[in-house]
């Protein structure tokens, strides 16, 4: 719901395979978020 911005109006969000793709997807950036965040304190 608060990154429904990012996903393309035309998904069907009450769809399973919506759903389960907008969460793939969530979870894939907010895990290259926290890469890009915490790289610099993991490098250094």
């Amino acid at each position: 719901m608060i990154y429904n911005g990012l996903w393309p109006v035309a998904f069907p969000s009450e769809s399973e395979y919506g759903h389960s793709f907008k969460s793939i997807r969530m979870a894939s950036y907010v895990a290259v978020t926290t890469s890009i965040w915490f790289a610099p304190f993991l490098i250094s």
